[in-house]
């Protein structure tokens, strides 16, 4: 059952289109992240949706009733901001209860739903105490708190962890994974981590310039990117692109350097190959076949080891390998492509599985 429908919506500021026909169908109980680059959109759309801005045209619908011109008091939503917005004169007892005793909820009930919030988000212990006396975690806990108590149809949650040490978010985030799971309601998330996303998200919605560049699971945006935006903002490190051509032995980059023999269906329909650091082959020693590049930086993070690589024409290809690489700079090295792993983009930038029916043939 659909909660949330966005039909044609799109939001302007005078002249500046900000987002463009967008349709969405969001399902109770999904946890539904919006990610994008600065200036995309997503805290603009996720407003709309509370209500505190208004749509310059389209319709949206909760639990399938046209809200367009209702008031954000009565959507039955609850917003976390990125600033905790708490008041600091209050105790967190008197934080969480305020909007229940503004909307005048008894008394009794108002304690309990304080109360059986505080037990879930383990506060129970500072109810008494005012927001200078909390850490940043335990007031972002005190925001979503003051949520929960309001029962809401919808969450909205407005990049609620940049405001956190790295730590702290990775903290936060399995804790606000867990509250999910625990009431089982329908959540809204904005970032620009695609981390947050990728962790957190049933469906990730993939905002660009004021469009939807591709709405899917996690791994179906990972896997099977739409477009190259999407294929260069999902991911991390990013994924490579080699610009070239295919003809009938495969994929060869602007030097004429064969990449790959992946052959048709794509022959002379490909302008760019992506390929995820992951998914190359470096040596140290000449390789049939392989691209010869040179080292340009060389991070050793323990666990695995990021080599950052340059072609003669200048296209930049990042390499990740598990291990620790003694490499350095101007050194060279020999990249092979795993070519069951890699993606072709058209000239308009359409990933090409998109295009046809047909499986990537693998030459032997």
């Amino acid at each position: 059952m659909n909660i949330l429908t966005l039909e044609n919506v799109a939001k302007s500021f005078g002249n500046n289109e900000i987002l463009k026909d967008i349709n969405l169908q969001i399902e109770q109980g999904e946890f539904i992240v919006f990610v994008g680059p600065s200036g995309c959109g997503k805290s603009t759309l996720l407003r709309m949706i509370a209500g505190l801005e208004p749509q310059t045209s389209g319709d949206m619908y909760i639990d399938g009733y046209e809200v367009n011109d209702v008031p954000p008091g009565k959507r039955g939503l609850a917003m976390v901001f990125q600033s905790y917005a708490l008041y600091p004169h209050m105790t967190v007892r008197d934080n969480m209860a305020f909007a229940l005793k503004t909307a005048g909820m008894p008394k009794k009930q108002i304690e309990s739903q304080v109360e059986n919030t505080s037990r879930i988000l383990q506060l129970d212990h500072l109810l008494d105490r005012k927001p200078s006396q909390l850490s940043g975690g335990q007031r972002q806990r005190v925001a979503i708190g003051r949520a929960i108590v309001r029962e809401p149809k919808i969450f909205l949650f407005d990049e609620p962890l940049s405001n956190l040490d790295a730590e702290l978010r990775v903290d936060m985030r399995v804790e606000i994974s867990a509250l999910h799971k625990k009431l089982n309601s329908t959540m809204i998330y904005v970032t620009h981590d695609q981390v947050e996303a990728m962790t957190l998200a049933d469906r990730i919605v993939v905002l660009n310039g004021g469009n939807i560049e591709q709405f899917g699971t996690p791994l179906a945006l990972f896997n099977q990117p739409y477009n190259l935006f999407v294929a260069g903002f999902i991911g991390s490190p990013k994924m490579n692109f080699i610009s070239g051509s295919m003809d009938s032995n495969g994929f060869h980059n602007l030097d004429g350097d064969t990449v790959t023999d992946v052959i048709a269906p794509y022959i002379n329909q490909v302008s760019t190959l992506g390929i995820r650091p992951k998914d190359i082959h470096l040596s140290t020693e000449p390789v049939s076949g392989a691209m010869e590049v040179t080292v340009n930086l060389v991070e050793v993070l323990g666990t695995e080891t990021c080599v950052y690589c340059s072609l003669d024409n200048g296209d930049k290809i990042n390499v990740v390998r598990d291990g620790q690489l003694q490499l350095a700079t101007g050194d060279k090295v020999w990249l092979t492509v795993d070519k069951s792993k890699a993606h072709f983009f058209a000239k308009d930038g359409i990933n090409l599985v998109y295009k046809t029916e047909h499986q990537i043939a693998i030459a032997s």
